[in-house]
């Protein structure tokens, strides 16, 4: 680096030491030096214009990012305090005087949030608090998060949120605590807006079911009378009822047990839907051994062959549980491609952390994976949310029998269980349906 040597009397100007490197060596050493200095720049380091200029520069930087802080406060209706434990000092950006309702910056001055000017925007059981929970943090924590509510000079409650860090000696003496603090009022009234109409809509939920439940139970009588004296005319009055009334009779009784089976699913999903606390430990092995016992007829109908592993134990409504097997096995069994054997496959694993990540399910809790695979007609991947939405159906009645709240059915009972259910599919290829479980101890 240069270093400054001395002053020349005759040029008046100030002469550097520098390095031998800088020299050219030889018989014209000093007429070389005396060039060398008239040719050499000075070095910014002793250039005053430069470095007041580096100096503007930076406090023109400071400037900008004080006023950037400044206005982000005050978009984000938040504020910064500091906290020396050694003397006692509280400092606060004009942020948290604005949130404490003093907005004349001539006032802020000769006004600070600590001691008795503090306490009296407290109530006096958020200023017992807050003391308890400063003794405590001071004394045993290195961060500081709480909610508090106070009221501003206007006397206007809001509701605000700190946060503080403690920075302490190596001996872990407490030297200063600095922290943020916002103003949350308006957040709490739309989390209380949203509480209530989520009550609104539960309420409204419930009493759809409630309907829907009375609605399907008061009309399966009337349609028990209507099936028993249409089959009676139809044994009766046989042989009087000419050919297209007779087909009329078979319309008519054909579309009243369809009515009847639709009430029924419409009666298990209002049952299902209002939930259940029937929870136990349930080996899902036997249940599914009843569940295909129950479909044994059907599997031999069709010539389907099961490929199954074990299955795990789980804390279950089990009611629900086998209702969710018997439906995806009977559309399994259901919707099969002609001059094709029938294969269904279940299988079960534990969810991986990348999967509860994306199905957004607990990150401590262990999950299980039960796939229920067939090699059916599929359908379109873009029914993939659809057909577990009630009354949706994918092929007409005359294809294929059903009411279209089976794997309604089966999403609720997903539900209920703090599960999840989705389906893959190609059409032509088959479907896979799978089910994710929480073990429960």
């Amino acid at each position: 680096m240069f270093i400054p040597s001395e002053k020349s009397a005759d040029t008046e100007t100030i002469l550097f030491s520098v390095p031998e490197r800088y020299f050219i060596m030889g018989k014209n050493a000093g007429k070389q030096h005396k060039s060398f200095l008239e040719k050499k720049p000075v070095h910014p380091a002793f250039d005053l214009e430069a470095r007041l200029a580096e100096l503007e520069r930076v406090n023109m930087e400071l400037r900008l990012y004080k006023q950037t802080m400044l206005e982000k406060d005050e978009f984000l209706n938040q504020g910064t305090w500091e906290w020396d434990l050694r003397s006692g000092e509280m400092t606060f950006s004009p942020g948290i005087y604005r949130i404490f309702g003093y907005y004349d910056p001539e006032k802020m001055k000769d006004w600070d949030l600590s001691g008795k000017k503090l306490n009296r925007h407290l109530d006096t059981d958020e200023l017992h608090k807050n003391k308890r929970d400063w003794v405590r943090i001071l004394k045993e924590a290195d961060t500081y998060l709480r909610e508090m509510e106070i009221q501003t000079l206007d006397g206007e409650r809001r509701r605000l949120e700190t946060f503080g860090k403690v920075f302490r000696e190596e001996n872990g003496n407490a030297l200063k605590v600095i922290g943020t603090t916002r103003d949350i009022t308006r957040l709490k009234e739309y989390e209380q807006e949203l509480e209530v109409k989520i009550d609104e809509l539960n309420r409204s939920n419930r009493d759809l079911e409630e309907f829907a439940y009375i609605a399907s139970h008061d009309l399966h009588e009337p349609l028990r009378k209507l099936s028993t004296f249409g089959q009676r005319l139809a044994l009766s009055a046989r042989d009087e009822l000419s050919p297209t009334n007779r087909d009329y009779l078979s319309r008519m009784l054909k579309a009243t047990d369809n009515m009847r089976n639709l009430i029924d699913n419409l009666l298990e999903f209002s049952r299902v839907a209002r939930g259940s606390d029937n929870f136990m430990l349930t080996d899902l092995n036997r249940m599914l051994d009843e569940v295909l016992s129950e479909l044994e007829l059907k599997i031999e109908e069709t010539g389907a062959s099961i490929d199954r592993s074990p299955l795990p134990e789980l804390t279950v409504n089990p009611s629900q549980i086998r209702q969710l097997f018997n439906n995806l096995l009977h559309n399994a069994l259901k919707f099969i491609r002609k001059d094709v054997l029938p294969v269904i496959s279940i299988h079960c694993e534990p969810v991986r952390p990348e999967e509860k990540f994306r199905h957004k399910l607990k990150p401590h809790i262990a999950y299980y994976r039960i796939t229920i695979s067939d090699n059916g007609i599929g359908f379109d991947a873009q029914y993939t949310e659809k057909i577990f939405q009630i009354f949706q159906r994918l092929h007409g009645k005359s294809d294929y029998q059903g009411s279209g709240i089976g794997l309604a059915i089966c999403r609720k009972i997903a539900d209920n269980h703090k599960g999840v259910i989705f389906a893959e599919s190609e059409l032509g290829k088959g479907s896979r349906f799978s089910i994710i479980l929480p073990h429960l101890t």
